[in-house]
């Protein structure tokens, strides 16, 4: 197994300081579809029923390793709100 050295955040996540390579991803849409919690989904392994709305832009890292070779995927949640359309 390879060793990817870390670094931790604020809100105690680990991100790879090296990686293979780097993917964005933008989850957009109309608001109350469900962008939030996908993406919370993939990246906590949690689901709240009750999740507030996006204002403006939020994004977490999502790290994977496959053949051992990392990917560090930057996942971009998006408000669906029309008012803050221009942000997006």
């Amino acid at each position: 197994n390879k060793y990817f050295p870390t670094i931790t955040k604020n809100d105690d996540q680990k991100v790879p300081l090296y990686y293979d390579f780097l993917f964005k991803i933008s989850l957009l849409g109309d608001s109350g579809t469900g962008k939030t919690s996908l993406l919370l989904r993939l990246t906590d392994n949690i689901f709240n029923a009750n999740t507030c709305s996006t204002i403006g832009v939020d994004f977490k890292i999502l790290s994977l390793k496959y053949l051992d070779k990392l990917a560090k995927i930057q996942i971009w949640d998006t408000c669906g709100s029309e008012r803050f359309k221009s942000l997006t």
